[in-house]
C-alpha cells in the first residue's frame, strides 16, 4: 500500500511541477485521473497530505533542495563501482526521484550506502523504490530481509 502513495505523490510533483507561473494545478482534475487509474480517494488524500508537509518542512531546511523547494539542478551521480549495484532501471529511477525533489543528498547516499550493503546482486527498481518509501514514510529499512532502522529526525541508520 505505501508504494501506492509513493506513486501518487510521484505524479502529484510532476503535476505540479508542469504548471507555468504562479497559477495552481486543477486538483479535482488530477484527483479524477488518478481515481481512474484506480487509486483510492484515501491514498490520494494521505498523497496530498504528504506533499502539503513536504513542502512546509523544506521550506524550514537549512540544506538546499531541487524540486519543489528549489531547482538546483544538482544531480548524485553513481561512479561506476557504485552502478555495478543497481540495475540500469533502478539508477534511472534514482535520478528521477533527485529530479523531482523528493530525498535530500544525504537519503540518496542512504540508499546507495544499502544497496551496497545488501551484496553482489544488483538491486531492482522495485527495492530502491520501496527504500525511497520508507525513507519517506519513516519506515524500517528492509532489503532482501536485511533489516536496518531509519529514525527520522536525526537522519541516522542504527
Amino acid at each position: 500500500m505505501q508504494t501506492k502513495i509513493l506513486e501518487i505523490i510521484q505524479f502529484l510533483i510532476v503535476e505540479i511541477n508542469q504548471v507555468k507561473g504562479s497559477s495552481l494545478p486543477d486538483i479535482e482534475l488530477i484527483s479524477r485521473k488518478l481515481l481512474d487509474k484506480g487509486y483510492s480517494e484515501k491514498d490520494i488524500q494521505e498523497a496530498v497530505n504528504w506533499i502539503v508537509d513536504f513542502i512546509e518542512d523544506r521550506q524550514q531546511l537549512p540544506e538546499p533542495v531541487s524540486g519543489l523547494a528549489q531547482q538546483s539542478g544538482q544531480i548524485r551521480l553513481l561512479t561506476e563501482f557504485e552502478r555495478n549495484f543497481f540495475t540500469k532501471e533502478a539508477y534511472g529511477y534514482l535520478i528521477q526521484v533527485q529530479e523531482l525533489g523528493l530525498l535530500l543528498p544525504r537519503h540518496i547516499e542512504q540508499i546507495i550506502e544499502k544497496c551496497m550493503m545488501v551484496g553482489v546482486e544488483q538491486i531492482s527498481r522495485e527495492e530502491v523504490k520501496t527504500l525511497t518509501t520508507q525513507i519517506l514514510l519513516g519506515r524500517e529499512f528492509e532489503i532482501r530481509g536485511k533489516s536496518v532502522f531509519f529514525h527520522p529526525g536525526n537522519e541516522t541508520i542504527h
